[in-house]
């Protein structure tokens, strides 16, 4: 197998050192990214040559325990037009954040609610993420140790209470596990 057609094997913009050993040698690897063929982006992480980096894929692989939240999957839903200074990823408590890179905001959620709400999403270059669910994103925004801007959360729970397909149950239901039930019945009943 060439490495054009090694590449073109890849859906996706960024590929880990280890899917890239499964079709290809070492050798070739290395010089494809001599070539300009690959880019390394990240320590076992690459990117095509002709994909700008995508950081929200190059940051799952790199953390995969991680998942998107807050400012940045309110920007993955497209109800943020503001792309996030920093990623926000939410990590299991007891998980080791102090290595993580500058470029992301972590937060650590106990595990009884970690795990609620996982879906994910496909980027601007159709690489899939894992992020929170738009309903807990916007549950959770609430809650002043997340310090979101008010107004992103007002444009959102605005666009959100026009969509046919939106889940009040849900969204309640997670309002009242992150306490912020009075915070989130204002909102419904001010927009619904």
């Amino acid at each position: 197998m060439n490495n054009d057609t090694a590449l073109k094997a890849f859906k996706n913009s960024t590929i880990t050192w280890k899917e890239l050993t499964d079709h290809l040698s070492n050798y070739q690897i290395k010089k494809m990214v001599k070539n300009n063929e690959l880019e390394r982006a990240e320590y076992g992480i690459y990117t095509k040559n002709n994909y700008l980096p995508d950081p929200f894929s190059i940051y799952q692989l790199k953390y995969e325990r991680g998942i998107f939240c807050l400012n940045t999957a309110l920007y993955l839903w497209n109800y943020s037009d503001r792309y996030p200074e920093k990623l926000d990823m939410m990590f299991p408590q007891g998980y080791n954040t102090s290595k993580i890179s500058s470029k992301i905001s972590a937060h650590t959620q106990i595990s009884k609610y970690f795990n609620l709400g996982i879906t994910t999403t496909k980027t601007i270059d159709g690489n899939t993420v894992k992020l929170y669910s738009l309903e807990r994103t916007l549950a959770e925004a609430l809650r002043p140790k997340n310090y979101v801007d008010p107004e992103l959360i007002s444009t959102a729970f605005k666009k959100w209470a026009k969509k046919t397909d939106r889940d009040i149950g849900n969204l309640l239901m997670f309002a009242q596990k992150f306490k912020t039930i009075n915070q989130v019945q204002n909102y419904l009943e001010v927009l619904i």
